[in-house]
């Protein structure tokens, strides 16, 4: 093989090398939400798109105090499939749990098809007229090249 024809072909495998979409590679997303008086109800956070993902992990993590909030009960994150899977529970997302700079997490695998969301879901009441910043940070891999959370 002639020297060019090695430069080139490896110079074809870079863009392949450094794609975070490939299938198998480990893939990050943080969402911030701010539950500034967020009403009761379920919100779609992130959407699967192009290919299915694998959820490996998933971390919610509160700025402020939450446990104090008069009429709120808590949080719960899950996916909204027929039948639902579930990252952080009603019973661990209650308000309680959800003091400053605290953190409910998740490991395991769950599959997210394409046009699936990772759910947020507020109860009891609002949460009080107070920025209140909070991330998720879900670790999640393609099943087939092009997946990724957004």
């Amino acid at each position: 093989m002639h020297w060019l024809e090695r430069i080139l072909n490896a110079l074809a495998g870079i863009a392949t090398d450094t794609d975070p979409l490939v299938a198998g590679r480990k893939q990050i997303v943080v969402k911030a939400i701010d539950l500034d008086s967020t009403a009761v109800g379920t919100y779609n956070t992130l959407i699967g798109t192009s290919q299915n993902v694998i959820i490996e992990s998933l971390i919610f993590r509160c700025t402020r105090d939450l446990s104090g909030d008069a009429g709120f009960s808590g949080i719960s994150l899950q996916t909204n499939d027929t039948t639902n899977q579930v990252f952080v529970s009603e019973a661990n997302g209650v308000k309680e749990n959800l003091t400053a700079d605290s953190q409910l997490a998740w490991t395991g695998a769950i599959l997210l098809k394409v046009g699936q969301y990772i759910d947020f879901s507020v109860y009891g009441g609002a949460v009080a007229n107070i920025e209140s910043l909070c991330d998720i940070v879900v670790t999640y891999r393609a099943v087939v090249s092009g997946g990724y959370l957004a």
